[in-house]
């Protein structure tokens, strides 16, 4: 893989163990330190060979390659992760709107034509199931919770709407334990209620580990995500906008990571409650309603490389809460950080 030097760039690449990247470097310079994920190969004039010596699963690894030339001292943060490996195609099974009332019937790979599924008594999934769909133009529907996954062993969503309907009080998409991975889908619609966990685009509980790529969390009058005890998150490249309440809520034991997504027009951005741990980069969380991101007391989280702008509080700080901060940008918030006594 070919990549060019650019000082004080951010440069995300999808790699598989083993391989190397070429650097084309500043003129004349000379390297100085590199992440301990890569090993040093080959050097040719202005050129480096690295290859990668460690990835790992499901986390993106950051690190900066330094130079020194007459110029000062260049650098540049690369970071890696793992290129995603699309579900084998054979053997795939057309399903079509009109046999929505079985869909939860379905295993193994299943292509959904386009159009709306009726769902209004809910779908369920469990086993391993890989559902592929048109992105904006396939549409799981209900007037309740529209789909629930339990206990699901790497199953896989991808291009998806799924749409809560009406004003029943529900959740949009519930996973419960298991392993579940989600690509370009949209979670919306979903109804609160008072004193429940209703109203959430995406609830993952019983210690589900979830990943999502390329999703949006849009207009659900809950969190655009809640994560419950003992579950783990990864999201990339996703969009969290116009949620009644956090754009991501992670609660007690929890844990998610957060990379290249944006946090916008929420109540709050990230909300992290008591006990629960996180890892936010390169995000931009801006205008949203009370605040960008709280950390609640014991929790740890780190932040890095993100933008978080327009707020009445850009972030509030509460005690016995552990927090580190690197190359974060802060702008056009009322109070950039507040920390509570």
């Amino acid at each position: 893989m070919d990549v060019s030097f650019h000082d004080q760039g951010r440069l995300l690449l999808e790699v598989t163990s083993g391989e190397t990247i070429t650097l084309d470097g500043p003129p004349e310079g000379v390297l100085h330190s590199f992440p301990s994920f890569l090993e040093l190969e080959d050097h040719r004039e202005d050129t480096w060979v690295f290859r990668i010596k460690r990835l790992s699963r499901d986390t993106i690894l950051f690190g900066r390659i330094r130079f020194r030339c007459h110029r000062g001292s260049p650098s540049m943060e690369i970071g890696i992760r793992e290129k995603p490996v699309s579900p084998p195609s054979a053997e795939r099974l057309t399903f079509f709107p009109e046999n929505a009332p079985s869909l939860s019937h379905l295993s193994g790979e299943v292509l959904l034509h386009p159009g709306e599924y009726d769902v209004s008594q809910g779908v369920y999934f469990s086993g391993t199931v890989c559902l592929f769909g048109e992105k904006g133009v396939t549409v799981l529907s209900g007037t309740k919770e529209v789909v629930r996954i339990e206990n699901a062993q790497n199953s896989y969503f991808s291009g998806l709407t799924f749409l809560h309907r009406g004003t029943r009080k529900g959740n949009v998409v519930v996973v419960l334990g298991g392993k579940v991975t989600f690509e370009h889908c949209t979670f919306s619609g979903g109804v609160q209620e008072k004193l429940t966990w209703m109203g959430n685009g995406l609830v993952i509980a019983r210690g589900a580990e979830v990943v999502l790529r390329h999703c949006v969390f849009l207009n659900n009058q809950g969190s655009g995500i809640v994560v419950e005890k003992d579950s783990l998150l990864l999201v990339e490249d996703s969009l969290f906008c116009c949620n009644g309440k956090e754009g991501l809520s992670v609660r007690e034991n929890a844990s998610a990571q957060v990379y290249c997504s944006v946090f916008r027009e929420n109540a709050w951005g990230i909300c992290l409650l008591p006990g629960s741990q996180g890892e936010f980069h390169t995000n931009r969380i801006e205008s949203n309603k009370l605040g960008g991101v709280l950390v609640s007391r014991k929790s740890r989280a780190t932040f890095r490389a993100n933008t978080v702008r327009q707020h009445p509080v850009g972030v509030v700080l509460t005690p016995d809460s552990i927090t580190c901060w690197e190359e974060n940008t802060f702008a056009e918030n009322q109070k950039d950080i507040l920390e509570e006594g």
